[in-house]
C-alpha cells in the first residue's frame, strides 16, 4: 500500500444514541442528513453511516425512516455508499 493508493473516507453522520444536547449539529429531518451528506462528500468522503432518527431527534429503527433519509442524501449528492446501521439499544423484540 502506498500514499497513491486510494482509500474510502467513511463518517457517521449520527450515533445511535447521540442527541443534540450532547451535539448541536446531530441531524434529525431527512433534509439534514443531506446537507451533512453534502459536506462529507465536498471534503472527499465516499461513505456514509447512518443511524435514522424521526423529525423530532428520537432514534429509528423503521424502513420508512431509513428510506426517507436514504433517498434525501442520494437526491442530494448523487452516488455515494451509504451504511445503514440499527444497533439494538432499546429496540423491542417485536421490531
Amino acid at each position: 500500500m502506498s500514499l497513491d493508493d486510494p482509500v474510502i473516507l467513511t463518517c457517521s453522520i449520527s450515533g445511535a444514541v447521540a442527541n443534540r444536547e450532547q451535539c448541536p449539529a446531530i441531524p434529525y429531518t431527512p433534509e439534514e442528513y443531506a446537507a451533512e451528506a453534502r459536506r462529507i462528500v465536498d471534503e472527499g468522503g465516499s461513505m456514509i453511516h447512518i443511524h435514522a432518527r424521526t423529525p423530532d431527534g428520537t432514534p429509528s429503527y423503521e424502513v420508512e425512516d431509513f428510506r426517507a433519509i436514504t433517498e434525501a442524501i442520494l437526491a442530494e449528492v448523487g452516488a455515494v455508499v451509504i451504511n445503514s446501521s440499527t444497533g439494538a439499544l432499546g429496540v423491542p423484540v417485536e421490531k
